[in-house]
C-alpha cells in the first residue's frame, strides 16, 4: 500500500528513531559501566516517542481514508 507522509510527519518520525536508536546506545554504555537510568523519566521519555509516532501514523491514515472515500487511487 502506498501511503503519503508530509514533510512535517516525516520529521517526526525520524526524529523519533534517532532518539530511540541514542537511547540504545546510551543503554549499552550504562551497561558497560553499570551505571542507572531513572525508569520514571525513561518511561515519560518514551510514552511522549509514542505518541509523536501515533500521531503521525493516524494523520497518514486518516489522508488514506479520505482518498479512498473520494474514490481517489483506484484502478480504472
Amino acid at each position: 500500500m502506498y501511503y503519503p507522509i508530509a514533510e512535517e510527519e516525516l520529521q517526526v518520525v525520524q526524529d523519533c528513531m534517532q532518539q530511540i536508536s541514542l537511547l540504545v546506545d546510551l543503554g549499552c554504555g550504562i551497561s558497560a559501566v553499570q551505571t542507572t537510568v531513572g525508569t520514571e523519566a525513561l518511561l515519560s521519555f518514551l510514552i511522549a516517542q509514542r505518541e509523536a509516532l501515533q500521531g503521525a501514523v493516524e494523520a497518514v491514515q486518516a489522508r488514506e481514508v479520505m482518498k479512498g472515500a473520494c474514490g481517489l487511487g483506484r484502478a480504472a
